[in-house]
């Protein structure tokens, strides 16, 4: 492919944030009406090691836990994805990271409310973690700009992550995944995640998040934002840019471009009829285009399988996508209707 991004796939791609529990009436059922919540785990560092242990890369999740049984239960749900463990950290009275969501209908919007302020990942203190010590086989990092939000402490640890990373020639990966909900405000946001893209070797975001956080104003179309990511950040080597346009909440477009300093591919998209769930959507696309990456696709093949990926994942509840890279191909191949016998 001509690129220098070369992952060794004899050791883990890791990913480090919170696991949160997520609560969600049955259905399209609203919170103020319904007696019943289904419990999901979820999280977006997590749901990127979810799909990428099933599709074959060997994985671990760094994050901390409440030491109780939901937070051994959590344990026990990733590590029977394959996902390793053993790093994970518990803490003592303490809680789990909340959100309640509400899934959209028509023209009713999905609801979003976070319950995660205290919890055991956000009340992680500064040299907790002995970082060359717990990524001294990790050979992909993954972050995402939730985590920064989360505490200037755990901005600052992530970052030393990264360094431990670096220093054993690892990869480090960046979603921005702006939430505006858990920002002090857009200025805050836009010094974390500018300071940060700096440590990335891959890049990866939502366009409106990244026009809204990287861009100056006066960059717009997708060939000026790509030259002035590359040339702002000297040390990125690979950008994914994701697009989404909602017609409504049952109904929504999806597109994605990429780019090397060798190579580009324009945008390409996807329309989505019915959504079933949304919540994860882009963390499948992410995990499905750094596994193509990783199999040394060649870039349009990289967004052609996160675009399948994306999709399929909008048809399935909870925030894990748990499906076989057959049933991504199935997608790609445009065959998901025939009946499987």
């Amino acid at each position: 492919m001509g690129n220098n991004i070369l992952f060794d796939s004899s050791k883990y791609f890791t990913g480090f944030g919170e696991v949160l529990l997520r609560l969600s009436p049955p259905d399209t059922q609203q919170l103020m009406h319904t007696d019943m919540l289904h419990l999901y785990f979820g999280g977006a560092e997590a749901n990127c090691a979810v799909l990428l242990s099933q599709l074959g890369i060997k994985t671990q999740l760094m994050t901390v836990l409440p030491d109780n049984e939901l937070g051994k239960a959590a344990l026990r749900y990733f590590s029977g994805f394959g996902i390793n463990m053993d790093c994970v950290m518990f803490k003592n009275n303490s809680r789990f990271g909340l959100y309640f969501y509400e899934k959209g209908v028509g023209l009713r919007p999905p609801r979003l409310i976070y319950d995660r302020a205290h919890s055991a990942f956000a009340s992680l203190q500064k040299d907790e973690i002995t970082w060359d010590q717990v990524l001294h086989d990790c050979g992909w990092f993954h972050a995402t700009g939730i985590t920064l939000s989360l505490s200037n402490i755990l901005a600052l640890e992530t970052a030393k992550a990264c360094d431990a990373v670096k220093r054993n020639n690892g990869i480090v990966s960046f979603d921005i995944n702006y939430r505006s909900t858990l920002w002090k405000d857009v200025s805050h946001a836009k010094e974390a995640m500018q300071q940060f893209a700096k440590k990335a070797d891959v890049l990866m975001g939502n366009e409106d998040h990244i026009k809204k956080l990287l861009l100056p104003e006066y960059v717009t179309n997708y060939n000026d934002i790509i030259d002035y990511l590359f040339t702002e950040y000297s040390n990125v080597k690979l950008i994914l840019i994701t697009h989404r346009f909602t017609t409504s909440a049952s109904e929504t477009e999806i597109g994605a471009l990429a780019s090397t300093r060798q190579a580009a591919t324009r945008l390409k998209v996807r329309k989505l009829q019915l959504v079933v769930d949304r919540v994860g959507s882009g963390d499948a696309m992410a995990a499905a285009f750094i596994y193509s990456f990783i199999k040394g696709n060649a870039l349009n093949d990289c967004v052609d399988f996160a675009l399948a990926a994306g999709a399929l994942a909008h048809t399935v509840d909870g925030d894990n996508f748990i499906v076989s890279e057959s049933d991504i191909v199935t997608v790609l191949e445009n065959k998901s209707w025939q009946l499987i016998r």
